[in-house]
């Protein structure tokens, strides 16, 4: 399993520095959940992280190797990302949209062949939703549309995944579809275990999930744990401004599961 090892990072434009002193560690079967507020540097970290920005101080690097050296087709052998939401101009079929996913293999003629089309319909079958193959991308649910999003990223057969706000717009049945599949791919219950970092502007996600968290906070703060330790009402409130409620859930198999929510002002 690959691991990825970020040191004393420092990331931006230019010479303005957004996030300093950031270190983490992650491997294959962990799950990241990046917290804070909108403007906190969480999309500059993905994008330092993807190679489409050069840190400005500090080094990454996956199993011992740094990364400062790489190119765009070796980062995307090893990271795949996945966004909040695709909107292709054109009706590609769910299969098509997959085939993308194979792109960083592909030779320098470019086009996919037998073996990029058996992984890709590999994927769809591994995730449940072979019979989208020759769907319109376009005409599918948002639910739909997100588990696709995965699938392709799956196609470039990475070591990590990196996600951004995975669950937005999606209703609270997808959300938990969703989060489950992620679950069960850092397990490696689908393959090989993938390390997954995705941000979420919900903590109760960190707790599902039950792995790590990181924190940023608006001054460039940056604190990481487990989310059962880091997550406290102090902390949350620190990041959003606002008053933070705990509460402990008994699940089915016995075990205790926290959740938070905001309490509302009374005016």
């Amino acid at each position: 399993m690959a691991k990825l090892r970020i040191d004393a990072l420092s990331c931006g434009y230019a010479t303005r520095p957004v996030l300093s002193g950031v270190s983490l560690e992650l491997a294959g079967g962990e799950t990241l959940c990046l917290l804070g507020p909108n403007g906190a540097g969480k999309t500059t970290l993905f994008k330092t992280m993807l190679g489409l920005l050069r840190p400005l101080a500090g080094k990454m690097s996956v199993d011992g190797e740094d990364t400062a050296s790489w190119g765009r087709r070796r980062f995307a052998r090893t990271f795949a990302y996945i966004p909040q939401e695709h909107a292709p101009a054109f009706p590609f079929t769910v299969l098509e949209v997959v085939l993308m996913g194979r792109t960083p293999h592909l030779g320098a003629l470019g086009s996919v062949g037998r073996t990029d089309e058996r992984i890709a319909r590999e994927v769809l079958a591994s995730l449940g939703i072979e019979g989208l193959a020759g769907r319109d991308y376009t005409q599918l649910s948002g639910g739909e549309r997100q588990m696709v999003l995965i699938a392709r990223a799956l196609a470039q057969q990475p070591a990590f995944l990196v996600m951004d706000e995975p669950t937005a717009s999606l209703d609270f049945g997808n959300q938990a579809r969703v989060l489950s599949r992620i679950r069960t791919l850092a397990r490696g219950s689908s393959g090989e275990p993938l390390g997954v970092i995705m941000t979420t502007h919900d903590p109760n996600q960190a707790f599902l999930l039950g792995h790590r968290v990181a924190c940023i906070g608006r001054d460039g703060s940056f604190v990481q744990g487990e989310a059962c330790e880091v997550l406290t009402p102090e902390l949350l409130q620190n990041l959003y401004g606002v008053e933070v409620g705990f509460a402990e859930l008994s699940t089915a198999d016995g075990q205790s599961l926290s959740l938070c929510t905001p309490l509302l002002e009374d005016r």
